[in-house]
């Protein structure tokens, strides 16, 4: 009885449902127009996943899928900063493994 629970959430590029294990999380504070990357799903608020695949980038780009998860537009300059973090962090876990 004592089960882990395996929640799932769908991915905005792909619209294929995976564990939460494999997706990476966008938050977005509307009040202070702050998009940011929520790698360890601490923060609270409207968020939206993307599988953990560099290949999906191109996708999750050319939909402009921040924009039609959080109802705003999104500059390409936010999209890069958010690639570079995302860049960043992926390239940090791969090392530590």
């Amino acid at each position: 009885m004592n089960e882990k629970n395996s929640y799932t959430r769908k991915c905005v590029a792909t619209n294929q449902i995976y564990p939460i294990d494999e997706l990476i999380r966008f938050d977005y504070d509307k009040a202070n127009n702050i998009l940011s990357l929520d790698l360890k799903l601490t923060k609270k608020g409207r968020g939206c996943y993307l599988k953990n695949d560099p290949n999906l980038w191109t996708t999750f780009y050319n939909k402009k899928c921040l924009n039609r998860s959080f109802k705003t537009n999104f500059t390409s300059e936010q999209y890069e900063k958010i690639y570079k973090e995302l860049m960043e962090a992926v390239w940090q876990k791969k090392q530590t493994e």
